[in-house]
Protein backbone atom coordinates (compact mmCIF):
# COMPACT_ATOMS: atom_id res chain seq x y z
CA UNK A 1 0.00 0.00 0.00
CA UNK A 2 1.30 3.39 -0.97
CA UNK A 3 1.04 6.12 1.55
CA UNK A 4 1.06 9.67 0.31
CA UNK A 5 3.07 12.28 1.94
CA UNK A 6 0.71 14.37 4.05
CA UNK A 7 3.31 17.06 4.54
CA UNK A 8 3.10 17.94 0.83
CA UNK A 9 -0.48 19.06 1.42
CA UNK A 10 -0.13 21.16 4.51
CA UNK A 11 -3.60 22.77 4.29
CA UNK A 12 -5.40 19.40 4.39
CA UNK A 13 -6.45 17.86 7.69
CA UNK A 14 -7.47 14.37 8.54
CA UNK A 15 -11.24 13.79 8.71
CA UNK A 16 -12.76 12.65 11.93
CA UNK A 17 -14.86 9.51 11.68
CA UNK A 18 -18.38 10.27 10.32
CA UNK A 19 -17.50 13.61 8.70
CA UNK A 20 -17.90 12.37 5.15
CA UNK A 21 -21.16 10.57 6.04
CA UNK A 22 -22.56 13.77 7.56
CA UNK A 23 -21.54 15.70 4.45
CA UNK A 24 -23.34 13.15 2.26
CA UNK A 25 -26.51 13.43 4.38
CA UNK A 26 -26.48 17.25 4.19
CA UNK A 27 -25.99 17.20 0.41
CA UNK A 28 -28.82 14.68 -0.06
CA UNK A 29 -31.14 16.73 2.18
CA UNK A 30 -30.27 19.89 0.23
CA UNK A 31 -30.98 18.09 -3.08
CA UNK A 32 -34.38 16.86 -1.76
CA UNK A 33 -35.30 20.35 -0.54
CA UNK A 34 -34.49 21.88 -3.94
CA UNK A 35 -36.41 19.13 -5.73
CA UNK A 36 -39.49 19.68 -3.58
CA UNK A 37 -39.30 23.44 -4.13
CA UNK A 38 -38.93 22.94 -7.90
CA UNK A 39 -41.89 20.52 -8.13
CA UNK A 40 -44.04 21.63 -5.21
CA UNK A 41 -44.00 25.34 -5.99
CA UNK A 42 -45.99 25.07 -9.23
CA UNK A 43 -48.37 22.57 -7.61
CA UNK A 44 -49.15 25.01 -4.80
CA UNK A 45 -49.60 27.88 -7.28
CA UNK A 46 -52.01 25.80 -9.40
CA UNK A 47 -53.97 24.75 -6.32
CA UNK A 48 -54.33 28.35 -5.17
CA UNK A 49 -55.42 29.46 -8.65
CA UNK A 50 -57.90 26.60 -8.87
CA UNK A 51 -59.42 27.50 -5.51
CA UNK A 52 -59.64 31.14 -6.58
CA UNK A 53 -61.45 30.28 -9.81
CA UNK A 54 -63.78 27.90 -8.00
CA UNK A 55 -64.55 30.41 -5.26
CA UNK A 56 -64.75 33.62 -7.27
CA UNK A 57 -65.65 32.23 -10.70
CA UNK A 58 -69.36 32.79 -10.21
CA UNK A 59 -72.31 30.44 -10.53
CA UNK A 60 -71.38 29.36 -14.06
CA UNK A 61 -68.13 27.80 -12.87
CA UNK A 62 -69.39 26.29 -9.64
CA UNK A 63 -71.11 22.89 -9.86
CA UNK A 64 -72.86 23.41 -6.50
CA UNK A 65 -74.75 26.58 -7.43
CA UNK A 66 -77.64 26.02 -9.89
CA UNK A 67 -78.43 28.61 -12.51
CA UNK A 68 -81.35 30.81 -11.45
CA UNK A 69 -84.47 30.39 -13.59
CA UNK A 70 -85.25 33.53 -15.55
CA UNK A 71 -88.82 34.51 -14.85
CA UNK A 72 -90.32 37.22 -17.05
CA UNK A 73 -93.79 38.68 -16.70
CA UNK A 74 -95.26 39.85 -19.99
CA UNK A 75 -98.99 40.36 -20.45
CA UNK A 76 -99.57 39.45 -16.77
CA UNK A 77 -98.33 35.90 -17.52
CA UNK A 78 -95.07 34.59 -16.06
CA UNK A 79 -92.76 32.21 -17.86
CA UNK A 80 -93.60 29.34 -15.52
CA UNK A 81 -97.35 29.86 -16.11
CA UNK A 82 -96.81 29.99 -19.86
CA UNK A 83 -94.64 26.88 -19.93
CA UNK A 84 -97.10 24.98 -17.74
CA UNK A 85 -99.95 25.83 -20.16
CA UNK A 86 -98.02 25.68 -23.42
CA UNK A 87 -99.97 22.69 -24.76
CA UNK A 88 -103.47 24.14 -24.14
CA UNK A 89 -102.30 27.47 -25.58
CA UNK A 90 -101.02 25.80 -28.76
CA UNK A 91 -104.28 23.90 -29.12
CA UNK A 92 -106.31 27.09 -28.45
CA UNK A 93 -108.10 25.52 -25.47
CA UNK A 94 -107.76 28.58 -23.21
CA UNK A 95 -110.34 31.31 -22.74
CA UNK A 96 -110.06 34.20 -25.23
CA UNK A 97 -108.64 36.52 -22.53
CA UNK A 98 -106.07 33.91 -21.48
CA UNK A 99 -105.23 33.14 -25.10
CA UNK A 100 -104.61 36.84 -25.76
CA UNK A 101 -102.45 37.23 -22.61
CA UNK A 102 -100.43 34.14 -23.48
CA UNK A 103 -99.97 35.35 -27.09
CA UNK A 104 -98.74 38.71 -25.77
CA UNK A 105 -96.30 36.95 -23.45
CA UNK A 106 -95.04 34.74 -26.29
CA UNK A 107 -94.48 37.76 -28.57
CA UNK A 108 -92.34 39.54 -25.95
CA UNK A 109 -90.50 36.70 -24.16
CA UNK A 110 -87.40 35.27 -25.90
CA UNK A 111 -87.12 32.38 -23.41
CA UNK A 112 -90.66 31.14 -24.02
CA UNK A 113 -90.33 31.69 -27.78
CA UNK A 114 -87.30 29.40 -27.80
CA UNK A 115 -89.13 26.75 -25.75
CA UNK A 116 -92.20 26.94 -27.99
CA UNK A 117 -90.04 26.65 -31.13
CA UNK A 118 -88.26 23.63 -29.65
CA UNK A 119 -91.56 21.94 -28.79
CA UNK A 120 -92.96 22.62 -32.25
CA UNK A 121 -89.85 21.23 -33.93
CA UNK A 122 -89.84 18.13 -31.73
CA UNK A 123 -93.54 17.34 -32.15
CA UNK A 124 -94.08 18.28 -35.78
CA UNK A 125 -94.25 15.32 -38.17
CA UNK A 126 -92.85 15.89 -41.66
CA UNK A 127 -93.45 14.00 -44.89
CA UNK A 128 -90.75 14.75 -47.41
CA UNK A 129 -90.46 18.53 -47.50
CA UNK A 130 -94.17 19.28 -46.95
CA UNK A 131 -95.63 19.87 -43.53
CA UNK A 132 -98.71 17.94 -42.49
CA UNK A 133 -101.75 20.01 -41.60
CA UNK A 134 -103.60 23.04 -42.78
CA UNK A 135 -103.11 25.68 -40.11
CA UNK A 136 -101.81 29.12 -41.05
CA UNK A 137 -98.53 28.60 -39.19
CA UNK A 138 -97.82 25.27 -40.92
CA UNK A 139 -98.43 23.09 -37.87
CA UNK A 140 -101.02 20.40 -37.69
CA UNK A 141 -103.87 21.47 -35.42
CA UNK A 142 -105.84 19.20 -33.14
CA UNK A 143 -108.83 19.41 -35.51
CA UNK A 144 -106.81 18.13 -38.48
CA UNK A 145 -105.29 15.44 -36.28
CA UNK A 146 -108.75 14.30 -35.22
CA UNK A 147 -110.03 14.41 -38.78
CA UNK A 148 -107.10 12.38 -40.06
CA UNK A 149 -107.85 9.62 -37.55
CA UNK A 150 -111.50 9.27 -38.56
CA UNK A 151 -112.20 6.57 -41.17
Amino acid sequence: MVRQNIEAHSDWQECTPGTIGDLRKRLNADRRRKSIARIGGPIVVMAVLGMGVWTFGGPANSPTRPQPLQEFNFGSVTCSEFQASMQPFAMEQLSPAQQQAFALHLQQCPVCQAKMDAVKKAEMPRIGKNLIGNSSNGFQTHRTLLASNVD
